[in-house]
């Protein structure tokens, strides 16, 4: 903090160098004045420190509150884990064999929402990942895919599925068809069908499409696949695009 205040020196007589008058005298004053303000800048000062000290308290606080660290009811084990408040997450500890455990093996699972909409990530002791999101029930659980699952050449089965694979292929034919959605090499002949997000070519001849012409078509998928959006490029550069909402149609391209 900067200096505030320079003193007159008052000297005794017969020194004639400090005057009492007016400028002197209103020297001390502003001077007083200054120290003042600088009080009550300091209070106010140590009043924010405060109050966001009991910010911070209470932040802590609602965390503690909401997000917590529990083990599964004995008796709904992971079903039925209800939160509350802003954040509302609760992290389980579940046992192999609890009700609704994802697997055989024991775990933690990562918990939110009520009973209207509900939301639970696990990971059980062999490293693997589940994931279900529902509105009512217990529903299954989505098995997501570990580097040790799945060779290149085994066969995705039921039990070994990861999420979103399809049963018969190996995982390097699952490999295969995200590149080809990736890099657009998927070639599609009716484009009403077309509702998985990826790039796909599209040959001349295709049906469903806004004019008949090679290009690429982009898909791209929202609330849970429920919304889907296409773009169609020409490669003469012309744009086009639809949407299917909720499985009620496509609408007219644009």
């Amino acid at each position: 903090m900067a200096k505030r205040y320079t003193r007159v020196n008052f000297q005794n007589r017969p020194s004639v160098a400090t005057p009492v008058n007016d400028i002197n005298l209103n020297t001390m004053d502003k001077g007083i004045n200054d120290l003042d303000n600088a009080i009550v800048d300091l209070e106010n000062a140590v009043g924010n420190l405060e109050n966001a000290n009991t910010n911070i308290l209470t932040s802590l606080t609602d965390i503690n509150n909401n997000i917590k660290y529990t083990l599964a009811d004995t008796t709904k084990g992971l079903n039925k884990i209800y939160t509350t408040g802003a954040l509302g997450v609760k992290i389980v500890s579940y046992s192999a064999g609890d009700v609704g455990a994802p697997s055989a093996y024991w775990g933690i699972c990562l918990c939110k929402g009520s009973a209207s909409a509900n939301a639970q990530i696990a990971i059980d002791s062999t490293g693997t990942t589940y994931e279900r999101m529902y509105t009512s029930g217990s529903p299954s659980w989505n098995r997501l895919l570990r580097n040790t699952d799945l060779a290149n050449t085994d066969t995705v089965n039921d039990s070994n599925k990861p999420l979103g694979a399809n049963v018969g292929y190996t995982l390097g034919q699952e490999i295969d068809v995200i590149n080809g959605k990736i890099s657009g090499s998927s070639l599609v002949t009716d484009l009403n069908t077309v509702v998985t997000a990826g790039i796909y070519s599209v040959y001349v001849g295709a049906t469903n499409t806004p004019v008949d012409a090679y290009g690429i078509l982009t898909v791209k998928t929202a609330d849970y696949g429920h919304w889907v959006f296409q773009e169609f490029i020409t490669t003469a550069g012309a744009k086009y695009s639809r949407r299917n909402i909720n499985s009620t149609g496509w609408f007219p391209w644009a």
